[in-house]
């Protein structure tokens, strides 16, 4: 493989004045952006480590006396929870709401171990439970958030956030998640505001600085985005998507050699991530160094074998330089990753069919022509049919 010091010298021989950024070059690879589930959701629980009863002064345990089954699931499910048995834990925790439903952290309690298993819908039920019953707390209100985040609502869990950040305004976690979701829905500049003020609650927190990073690529504004990303690679040397994102960066104002360098650092750092490999291939596609996006559009293949997004795209490659069989073998594996892809059976077909297996050709044109009529793309659908005919 040629190496990135190799593209640097490549990439100079044209003229800077000449170098033109595509728009791609603004989106920043993987930004963090990322939810995160607070203990404090999980407020009140009873602590099986610390005392026998596994009862507290601020437990939801703490139900009246004649309901000592109440407390004593509530005890039995706070230790398979340290068990590692969240699912064991659950069932406990829904009989015990069952016994007492106006107990708003028994609800928590169970959104809490709803999300922990990634049933972000039933979690956003539990959560809106205990806000029936307790609607002040900002806890709850960060938990829902988080819930309707990661189960795709992001308008509704925006709001949620808000709500967090005026009745705590001293919550990092909360700024950090309103960021995501207003990044999530396009609103930029809504997002940079709440990563701001993220940032003056946690001021080294490298991933907010990060995130804060790759929002600023997204509103081109990349002198700003490099000093911070720069930050963020202080922080963390050895964290390789901070680094393609300060290439990113910097080959928008035209710093191609920094630039260049930055990717050859994050593969460096993550010689086995195919995501990362696979978004500097992409960018060295843009530039016209097809030879080496070729080498890492291989190497990402290689380790990310079930995202056919990958396979499409070096079938793509392998067609463009003749390479018919190789292209084939690639543009197999994106339809077994993902057999709706109705690009991939399309390209696959073309390839068959230069190679002169016309029937397995019409075989996979036909299923690329059922699946763009399904998805409305009825320009594909046209050409597709028209190859069909030629074919037929």
């Amino acid at each position: 493989m040629a190496t990135f010091r190799s593209l640097a010298a490549t990439l100079l021989l044209a003229s800077v004045a000449n170098l033109s950024i595509a728009p791609a070059y603004g989106r920043p690879f993987n930004p963090e952006h990322s939810l995160v589930l607070e203990e404090a959701s999980f407020t009140g629980l009873p602590q099986s480590n610390t005392l026998p009863t596994g009862l507290s002064s601020y437990s939801i345990a703490q139900t009246d006396e004649d309901e000592p089954d109440v407390n004593q699931l509530l005890v039995e499910g706070r230790e398979r929870i340290d068990a590692g048995d969240f699912a064991g834990a659950l069932e406990l925790y829904r009989e015990a709401a069952g016994l007492d439903d106006s107990n708003a952290r028994i609800f928590s309690a169970i959104g809490y171990l709803e999300a922990q298993q990634g049933n972000f819908e039933s979690a956003v039920q539990a959560y809106r439970q205990a806000l029936e019953l307790e609607p002040n707390i900002a806890e709850f209100h960060y938990a829902l958030a988080y819930a309707l985040a990661n189960a795709g609502n992001d308008a509704e869990a925006e709001v949620e956030y808000q709500t967090v950040t005026e009745l705590n305004d001293r919550n990092a976690n909360a700024f950090l998640g309103l960021g995501v979701v207003r990044y999530r829905q396009g609103n930029y500049a809504g997002a940079l505001e709440a990563y701001r003020r993220a940032a003056e609650l946690n001021a080294n927190n490298w991933r907010i600085r990060e995130s804060i990073g790759s929002t600023l690529l997204q509103l081109e504004q990349y002198e700003e985005a490099i000093e911070v990303l720069r930050q963020a690679a202080e922080q963390v040397p050895n964290e390789g998507r901070v680094q393609v994102n300060l290439g990113i960066a910097l080959l928008n104002t035209n710093n191609v050699s920094e630039a260049i360098a930055a990717f050859d650092r994050a593969i460096e750092l993550e010689p086995r991530n195919g995501d990362l490999i696979f978004e500097v291939a992409r960018l060295l596609l843009a530039r016209g160094d097809r030879e080496n996006a070729l080498d890492l559009y291989q190497r990402a293949a290689a380790l990310n074998r079930d995202r056919a997004e990958i396979h499409l795209e070096l079938g793509k490659l392998y067609l463009e330089n003749n390479d018919g069989l190789n292209a084939i073998i690639a543009l197999r594996q994106a339809v077994e990753a993902d057999g709706d892809l109705a690009e991939a059976h399309d390209l696959l077909g073309i390839a068959l069919q230069e190679r002169g297996r016309t029937s397995e050709a019409i075989s996979e044109l036909e299923t690329a022509l059922n699946l763009y009529e399904q998805q409305g793309n009825a320009e594909a659908a046209e050409r597709v049919r028209e190859k069909l005919d030629e074919l037929q």
